[in-house]
This record gives C-alpha cells, sequence and structure tokens, in this order.
C-alpha cells in the first residue's frame, strides 16, 4: 500500500497550532476517522490544517459556548 507522511493540527485564526492530532506519521491511504475534545478551547473559528506529504488541505470548523 501507499504510505505518505501524514499531520493534521488545529490552529487559530492567526496561525498559531493548539492542537497536534497527528504529528509526521507515516500512514497508509484511505479514510480515518478522529474524534478530539475541543472543549477547552475559546468559542471561536479555527483552522484544521492536513499535511499529506506536503500537500495542504484547510478547513474552517467552529468552536461554539459550551
Amino acid at each position: 500500500e501507499d504510505q505518505t507522511n501524514v499531520s493534521l493540527t488545529i490552529s487559530d485564526l492567526s496561525g498559531r497550532i493548539v492542537i497536534s492530532m497527528v504529528k509526521d506519521q507515516s500512514m497508509n491511504s484511505g479514510t480515518y476517522k478522529m474524534a478530539k475534545d475541543l472543549s477547552h478551547l475559546s468559542a471561536g473559528m479555527y483552522m484544521c490544517v492536513l499535511n499529506k506529504g506536503g500537500a495542504i488541505s484547510t478547513t474552517r470548523i467552529a468552536v461554539s459556548e459550551h
């Protein structure tokens, strides 16, 4: 199977990493599910950044008040 180095982080809008979920792990290609408790984060917008072997995908996520 194809393996790629993968990193998955959550950053605030200034680019500061607030959570590093996966850090430069070699992973097989495929579909993965991850869950993370974000209740310790302040309410607001964050960026979920997936780096797959240098190909970067970014998604905005909203954390609401809890």
